[in-house]
């Protein structure tokens, strides 16, 4: 199960009653509840924007109390919504003459390039979900091939 924000924070929430949940991802959400104390013992992997997970004292947190296949992804130069549609709007809204929506939309995503965000989001997914619930492909950490990303993570036996 994963999500953006609320729906990481749900990911993470259901995966501490829902046993039938094997892995989960958070896109930048904050944790909140019984599971951001106690952590989880199956795979989960953290989105983080600026500055990342671990100057996100909530985000640091949690990361010291998972106790499965952790994964933390931090993408520099991105905002709170880099992780939704609207990073590809501030780039189209710019030279025309709702400059000043896209002035109002870029301090929600941040610098970061979109294309670069979309494609290392697209290959840290699919790398974590087939690595914990396939137990095939690389290891998420070490994927580099994104300028501003940076993963880190610890593997535990089984």
């Amino acid at each position: 199960m994963f999500g953006h924000s609320l729906g990481g924070a749900t990911a993470a929430a259901t995966m501490l009653i829902d046993r039938r949940l094997d892995a989960g991802l958070d896109m930048d959400g904050s944790l909140f509840g019984k599971v951001a104390v106690t952590g989880l013992e199956k795979p989960f992997m953290l989105f983080s924007a600026d500055p990342g997970f671990r100057r996100n004292p909530n985000l640091a947190q949690f990361w010291g109390h998972l106790k499965g296949h952790r994964y933390a992804v931090d993408f520099a130069g991105a905002a709170h919504l880099a992780f939704t549609d609207l990073v590809f709007l501030v780039p189209q809204l710019a030279g025309t003459r709702e400059a000043a929506a896209q002035a109002r939309i870029q301090p929600l995503v941040g610098t970061i390039d979109p294309t670069t965000a979309y494609a290392a989001e697209r290959a840290y997914v699919l790398a974590y979900f087939d690595r914990t619930l396939k137990n095939r492909g690389p290891i998420p950490t070490r994927i580099n091939a994104f300028p501003g990303v940076r993963a880190t993570g610890r593997e535990v036996a089984r």
